[in-house]
């Protein structure tokens, strides 16, 4: 009897071809496959213990009648830790093989696992008068079609949890407050965040997944089919999929982490994922309570606060944060002594930062003295009068907005740092 390796292992897939011809691996055998029938789809079952760290392969189906042997090893959480698992790779020899019909289950599955007397020896009489023929059903396992009225409590909250925990989230949570960046939210695919913030399904009320994604709302998307439907040329344009209904494809983008500084320009890319174009489009579901401090609040970075109230202008700073996902969250906050360092916000954003653009030269007028204006400084004057050289100094304008101008003016001799952090300072001709 000659087989090859059947094995398990904590490794890179490239190494098939060797462990295929030394067996240097987790653990193997050369037997495993002894008394099967090959000739048809073969049944595997990989069970998967995290708490030990133990993996097993055996045979299921009506091969697992004739092969007993399993493969077992396990796993320190050093070389594979199994609550991590990121994928699980299947090699077949040096042809490919098809799988099918690959399920994961948190219970046993009674007709994959027939039960037979495996004391059994040659001469025993099989229907002995103390024991009753096993008769097997064709129709599916009772275990199975057991309604889950009729199961006890226990049992299902056991599977949610089971599957609650594969996708990241807790069963535990009954109810999840709306994330107050809806569809354009960057962390949804992050588990602390999905614990605590629920996310509107990209496929609204047509979600056919709905009892498996608690943590998406699935409210009813009030939109037109378009007239193109699935041939639309507009298939990769936010606003126009939040708009109007496409045969196929979801009402809404999910947000590319490299949002507007994303270099994939392939069709397939654009039609998945938006990137910061629809900040305006898809609004948050749940009614809001205007908040009484309006902008003054001190609350509008609470995910908490902002799931119930709204603010004046909140989508201008959605739209903002959501077309620059590249900066990092100062750690700092508001208290950020570095604020009005260019290369420190290019890296870093802030609670209190707002957007500021070029386009709002066109709400202001055009002062008479142009560039040799003096009062260009003044924040009061320049958010009247727009400049001609200000799209040139806009970071540094930008910057000495947000401070208070230093008594001293031009004269001022103090170079330190944090004093031209606080105070601005006329330009020296």
């Amino acid at each position: 009897y000659s087989e090859t390796y059947s094995y398990l292992n904590a490794g890179e897939p490239y190494r098939h071809s060797v462990i295929k011809i030394t067996g240097k691996c987790s653990s193997s055998s050369r037997t495993f496959h002894r008394g099967a029938n090959i000739e048809n789809f073969l049944t595997y079952c990989l069970k998967i213990e995290k708490k030990t760290g133990q993996a097993t392969l055996s045979h299921a189906g009506p091969n697992s009648i004739y092969c007993y042997e399993t493969i077992t090893c396990r796993f320190s959480k050093t070389t594979l830790d199994l609550s991590k698992l990121d994928y699980v790779h299947v090699s077949a020899g040096s042809q490919k093989v098809p799988i099918r019909n690959l399920t994961i289950n948190f219970e046993k599955i009674p007709d994959l696992h027939p039960l037979f007397d495996r004391n059994f020896k040659r001469g025993d009489d099989p229907f002995h008068n103390r024991k009753s023929p096993h008769l097997r059903s064709r129709s599916p396992s009772p275990n199975i079609a057991q309604s889950t009225r009729d199961m006890p409590p226990s049992f299902i909250r056991k599977a949610a949890n089971a599957v609650a925990g594969l996708f990241g989230y807790d069963a535990d949570d009954k109810s999840l407050g709306p994330c107050p960046y809806s569809i354009n939210c960057l962390f949804q695919g992050e588990s602390q965040h999905m614990k605590k913030y629920s996310h509107p399904c990209p496929y609204s009320e047509l979600c056919t997944n709905k009892e498996k994604e608690p943590n998406l709302t699935h409210e009813p998307h009030r939109a037109k089919q378009c007239p193109s439907k699935s041939s639309c040329q507009k298939l990769h344009d936010p606003v126009h999929r939040a708009q109007y209904r496409h045969p196929g494809y979801p009402d809404f983008l999910i947000p590319c982490q490299d949002g507007s500084s994303c270099h994939n320009k392939t069709s397939d890319h654009r039609i998945k994922y938006s990137h910061g174009e629809q900040g305006e489009v898809v609004r948050d579901k749940i009614r809001r309570t205007v908040c009484q401090f309006g902008t003054e609040c001190r609350n509008q970075d609470d995910n908490d606060h902002c799931s119930k109230y709204s603010h004046p202008g909140e989508n201008r700073v959605k739209h903002a944060r959501s077309s620059s996902p590249e900066r990092i969250a100062c750690r700092h906050g508001s208290d950020c002594r570095d604020k009005n360092d260019r290369q420190h916000r290019s890296k870093f954003s802030h609670p209190d930062e707002r957007e500021s653009s070029p386009s709002s030269n066109s709400a202001r007028i055009t002062c008479r003295h142009g560039s040799d204006c003096r009062d260009k400084n003044d924040r009061q004057h320049c958010s009247k009068f727009s400049h001609p050289d200000e799209d040139r100094n806009q970071g540094h304008r930008g910057s000495n907005q947000d401070k208070t101008p230093c008594r001293h003016g031009n004269k001022c001799f103090d170079k330190d740092p944090h004093h031209r952090s606080k105070y601005s300072h006329p330009n020296k001709k």
